[in-house]
């Protein structure tokens, strides 16, 4: 096994739920776009 298979990426799941939040400027449209997305 290499170095690079060893590697497992760790995610912050609060801070990039907060990060992708503050891109939509109503909290709704968070949850609309959410929605959309899983209809897609």
């Amino acid at each position: 096994m290499t170095e690079w298979e060893k590697i497992v990426p760790k995610v912050n799941e609060s801070a990039e739920f907060l990060e992708i939040a503050s891109d939509f400027g109503d909290p709704l449209e968070l949850f609309r776009e959410a929605l959309h997305d899983a209809y897609d």
